[in-house]
């Protein structure tokens, strides 16, 4: 990756330090550098965000997708007289590709695959009469399978998309069938080192994908939550380990005995997502508790 612009390198910088400070409490030493819309942000309620394999940072607002070069923006807002624009302005979940397509979730105009050569977006909508078109317009979460194939989480169901030919195979909870879904709000989606396919719901725990079966295998919460329930990100470490951020803490998948186990009752509640640093530490970001 080329080396990054310095103003981008203050922001990854500061946004560290943001989170810090939930634990840490005032320092006089760090200075933070806000970026909202008067410096060219469209909107200041920040959904997600990532960074391309560029360099540049992408942020999700409640009105429109931003692009940042580490000088400037670049909005990018739905365009009723263009087809190309991008299908709604409230954006909830972003994800890169293998071959460098941008993929953005909406809270209710669908999928939207950017091609950042030609600036356009290629819509991917629930339609009630087609079956094989998404399961909702609401997305919350993506993956890209060994396969190539983009796994889409909504708050209706899963959905295996085919990006070269727009096919979309749909899952849902069925209530008498253990080897659906246990859940159809999907939060979370993680394809592991082993090609393992991981869905984290958001009210009845996780689910592993099979391809074979095509089925799924459930880890249902329990009633004391040493297995949880919300699961709102997938992490695998550096040593191929799984972790999960849920409601009540911190998970973590045991090969040996095939569960998902909350790791310590004294471990900050309200996970909200999991990264790693250079150093192999493991950073969990909390739900007003700072950081772990």
């Amino acid at each position: 990756m080329n080396r990054l612009p310095p103003n981008i390198q203050t922001i990854l910088i500061l946004m560290l330090f943001i989170l810090l400070s939930g634990i840490s409490g005032q320092n006089p030493y760090v200075r933070f550098y806000p970026l909202t819309i008067e410096d060219g942000l469209s909107q200041n309620t920040v959904s997600s965000i990532i960074q391309d394999k560029h360099g540049f940072l992408w942020f999700g607002t409640e009105d429109g997708l931003n692009k940042y070069d580490g000088y400037d923006f670049a909005v990018y807002r739905h365009d009723p007289a263009d087809s190309s624009s991008i299908s709604s302005n409230n954006i909830l979940s972003l994800y890169e590709d293998s071959k460098g397509f941008l993929w953005v979730g909406t809270k209710d105009g669908g999928l939207n695959k950017f091609d950042q050569h030609t600036a356009t977006f290629t819509h991917l909508k629930y339609d009630r009469e087609d079956t094989s078109t998404l399961s909702d317009n609401q997305v919350l979460s993506m993956c890209e399978d060994s396969n190539g194939n983009i796994w889409v989480g909504t708050w209706e169901g899963l959905n295996k998309l085919n990006p070269s030919t727009g096919e979309v195979n749909r899952y849902y909870n069925e209530s008498n069938d253990v080897t659906t879904l246990s859940d159809n709000r999907i939060k979370s989606i993680l394809c592991d080192s082993q090609n393992r396919l991981w869905i984290g719901t958001a009210k009845n725990g996780v689910c592993l994908y099979s391809p074979d079966s095509d089925a799924f295998e459930r880890y249902l919460p329990s009633k004391d939550l040493s297995q949880p329930k919300d699961i709102r990100d997938i992490y695998e470490d550096n040593n191929n380990d799984i972790w999960f951020a849920t409601e009540s803490g911190i998970a973590k998948y045991n090969q040996f005995l095939n569960t998902i186990e909350s790791i310590s009752d004294s471990a900050p509640k309200n996970i909200m997502q999991i990264i790693q640093d250079k150093n192999s530490n493991l950073w969990f970001c909390t739900e007003k508790e700072g950081l772990t």
